[in-house]
């Protein structure tokens, strides 16, 4: 039996801001979580068995595959560790659940490729091989036989990088990977002294770093910002703040229609909130950043893929240049994400939001809470109307 393992452990500092609210391997490619991806590939290869190892925000991933289940062909089982196991530790800590194997395909969560060159890849059977791209500097020279060197340190005379999706002997692996106590030296020693074989990929999504990340998506996809509280859940009076995830009531109308838009016009959205709690002392940052991550997750799980919350924590007497309605927190997204605030919209349920998004010239459209059936389809088609109906 082939098993899978996929590593999507860590904290993903690099994919700041959108890894404060969500695991790395459920950052949103084409409006799908990319570890959602990788496990809708397996199967088509028929990969009976795939194991996640997760630390870093882990319930989130237990809370979607657990959501996912009853749609997935194969037994997908998390592993949770703590978020600051290395990627070697969190493989040793299961080895049981894989050592027996007749191959293994190791997966990091960071890289999604194309379809048919998955299932070329996995399907090539007979001996150890693993996924390169040629760059410079790189971590992977080609020898004479064909086969690959894996360095633990780039250099130039490295002309490849790996991409994972490694397929080795499952047992040979971990008698080295226990004697090293390091991934990246274990595949180091393991490429000295057996046989592994390249598979060249031209092309493929990341998410190594924030930058790449935004370059590949503002190619296909749009953005829209959202209020949080009246917007995507329900406000719970002026001057209250929601507090704790038993609080958190969604607007359904509003999260059927952010998933329409998302399947029809892709898009992703980004959140910019005030939260003037924060410096009111009525609620800490980190109790918001908790919110947030249970408001994301729940989000992504209808279609709604939120890239990240921007929240202003100051009081309104503050004069802070991120409190709508001034257009900091946009301003801010903008550079992040490397977006043109001409093909972004902007929806509130307050006038700030939208002085907030006219200041930032960003086209805003105004949602209030309270509106009647009536009123909310219109304003559902206001925005229709200016996607291009």
């Amino acid at each position: 039996m082939k098993i899978a393992i996929v590593l999507t452990g860590g904290s993903g500092t690099r994919m700041a801001p959108i890894t404060k609210t969500l695991n790395k391997g459920l950052v949103p490619i084409d409006g799908q979580p990319a570890l959602v991806s990788i496990i809708l590939q397996l199967e088509q290869s028929n990969i009976d068995q795939i194991i996640v190892l997760a630390g870093y925000l882990a319930w989130q991933v237990e809370y979607l595959i657990n959501d996912r289940s009853k749609f997935l062909k194969s037994k997908v089982f998390v592993s949770v560790t703590a978020p600051e196991l290395s990627p070697a530790q969190r493989l040793l800590n299961t080895s049981e659940l894989w050592m027996n194997a007749s191959e293994v395909v190791l997966i990091y969560c960071d890289n999604l490729f194309a379809d048919v060159e998955i299932a070329n890849h996995l399907n090539n059977s007979g001996r150890q091989r693993v996924l390169v791209h040629k760059r410079t500097p790189g971590n992977i020279s080609i020898q004479e036989l064909g086969t690959v060197n894996y360095s633990v340190k780039r250099s130039d005379e490295s002309t490849f990088v790996e991409l994972g999706y490694w397929i080795l002997q499952p047992l040979n692996f971990l008698n080295i990977l226990i004697k090293n106590r390091d991934l990246q030296k274990a595949l180091q020693e393991l490429t000295s002294i057996d046989l592994v074989y390249p598979q060249e990929i031209s092309e493929y999504k990341t998410l190594s770093d924030l930058s790449r990340y935004s370059q590949e998506r503002v190619k296909d996809r749009k953005t829209i910002f959202l209020d949080r509280d009246g917007v995507l859940i329900e406000g719970i009076g002026k001057g209250e703040y929601v507090r704790d995830i038993s609080q958190i009531g969604f607007l359904k109308e509003n999260l059927e229609f952010f998933s329409y838009l998302s399947s029809k016009y892709r898009l992703d959205f980004i959140v910019v909130t005030n939260q003037a709690g924060v410096e009111r002392k009525l609620i800490t940052l980190d109790e918001v950043d908790e919110i947030n991550r249970f408001i994301a997750i729940n989000s992504l799980k209808v279609g709604v893929p939120i890239l990240a919350f921007y929240v202003c924590p100051h009081h309104w007497d503050s004069n802070c240049e991120c409190r709508k309605p001034k257009p900091g927190l946009l301003y801010r997204a903008i550079g992040d994400f490397l977006l043109d605030p001409t093909k972004c919209i902007l929806i509130g349920d307050r006038e700030s939001d939208i002085s907030a998004g006219v200041n930032a010239n960003i086209k805003s459209f105004l949602f209030p809470e309270k509106m009647s059936h009536r009123k909310r389809t219109e304003s559902y088609q206001d925005v229709l109307n200016f996607l291009g109906t």
